[in-house]
């Protein structure tokens, strides 16, 4: 009985100490899994912080692009109302010389036409046997024309 038993004892013993091992080896895997999944934490963390750090430097490029853009537009429609504004301008000064051009070629024609009937009158009167006695009266008292008063 006794040699039952240790044998039993034994058996016990060699089953305890494979048990320790195959535990001894689930130890190793789990730290084995622990120091990787530490490893992909630290590199999840990296990876996230690098992320927010892109993140932020895109929104503030984008910020300052948007910001640059708006200013540019405010520009632009600065820069169109001055446009604007100097073609109303022009547009009152062209409309103004369009007037007082018309204004003095109506004087003008008016004027030339005037000559044109004095000098036809000229001309009718030269005709005219009393055109000499004319003449000399005009001499004498200096041109009363209209034409070459004004």
């Amino acid at each position: 009985m006794q040699s039952e038993k240790d044998s039993e004892i034994s058996d016990l013993n060699q089953q305890l100490s494979e048990e320790r091992a195959s535990v001894d080896q689930l130890r190793d895997e789990v730290r084995s899994t622990r120091s990787e999944l530490d490893t992909a934490s630290r590199d999840a963390a990296t990876a996230k912080r690098q992320a927010a750090a892109e993140l932020e430097r895109l929104s503030s490029q984008m910020s300052r692009q948007r910001e640059d853009g708006e200013r540019r537009a405010a520009q632009g429609e600065a820069e169109v109302a001055r446009l604007e504004a100097e073609v109303a301008r022009l547009r009152e000064d062209l409309d103004a010389g369009q007037d007082t051009h018309e204004r003095e070629k109506e004087q003008w024609e008016e004027k030339s036409s005037r000559a044109m009937s004095e000098l036809n009158q000229l001309r009718r009167d030269k005709q005219n046997p009393t055109f000499d006695r004319v003449c000399s009266f005009v001499t004498e008292s200096g041109p009363k024309s209209s034409w070459m008063s004004t």
